[in-house]
């Protein structure tokens, strides 16, 4: 009786395994682009460079990152509030030799998400700053 080399779970598991290192990257997708905007009280309008974004304070919004965005946040009854959110080159290095717990523990960094473990320099976008919150003064009524 001759004896199978590979096993009928073989592959099984090395599709497990694959689908382990590409799952672990996902939570770093799309970082550094989104802006938190929230405002006292909430519900102003989120106005960028003049257009609306159909979006009302709290919320996140993914804006470009290649120039300064103006934010003008409106809300009836309020001051129009207006913050300028500047682009900013960022570089983040994952040093291997850090990245151990303890003597005891090997060296090699099996728990590091893919993207760092196959390129551990990274250098990205971002718009500053990352969250605007805005108390928003009332209008002042005069009355004659």
């Amino acid at each position: 009786m001759q004896v199978p080399l590979v096993s009928s779970r073989t592959p099984a598991r090395l599709a497990c395994l694959a689908a382990a290192l590409l799952l672990a990257s996902c939570s770093t997708m799309g970082r550094g682009r989104h802006v938190a905007f929230a405002s006292d009280p909430p519900g102003a309008r989120v106005v960028v460079d003049g257009k609306d974004s159909g979006f009302v304070t709290p919320c996140h919004i993914a804006l470009p990152t290649d120039a300064t965005q103006q934010v003008d946040l409106v809300l009836p009854g309020h001051k129009k509030e207006t913050r300028v959110l500047t682009p900013k080159q960022e570089t983040d290095v994952v040093f291997w030799q850090e990245a151990y717990i303890r003597e005891q523990v090997w060296r090699f960094p099996l728990w590091l998400a893919l993207p760092d473990f196959v390129a551990p320099v990274k250098a990205k976008t971002v718009l500053l700053p990352a969250r605007v919150f805005v108390r928003m003064e009332r209008e002042s009524t005069t009355t004659p």
